[in-house]
């Protein structure tokens, strides 16, 4: 008769209730829009875009874009600066899903659109 050690019991245990806790992450993943907020320039000119605790967001160059990877919102305000120097505070959060749109003297919030087809 063949008795496992207390360590080997251990171990298996903690192998299957690893395997049910990546299971079930990985179903709330995928049932989750995964996408970040993201910030595109229309602007003619390199932007800086800063969060409230004036950490980098993103440099970023004309007519580009950025997805910044995080499940949460980027908390208001957003101070965005434009390669000449000018700054224009956005004084509302980018959720996931949400476009922080920057373009010649002005910044703003562009909703999702879906389209069904």
């Amino acid at each position: 008769m063949s008795t496992d050690s207390p360590a080997r019991v251990w171990r298996r245990a903690a192998a299957a209730i690893t395997a049910v806790v990546v299971v079930a992450v990985s179903a709330a993943a995928c049932s989750q829009d995964s996408s970040g907020p993201a910030v595109t320039n229309a602007a003619d000119a390199a932007v800086t875009v800063r969060s409230a605790d004036g950490e980098v967001v993103s440099d970023i160059d004309p007519d580009g874009g950025a997805m910044v990877l995080t499940d949460d919102c980027l908390e208001a305000p957003l101070v965005v600066t434009y390669a000449g120097g000018e700054e224009i505070i956005f004084d509302a959060p980018v959720c996931p899903g949400q476009e922080l749109l920057i373009q010649n003297s002005l910044v703003r919030l562009v909703e999702p659109s879906y389209e069904h087809g």
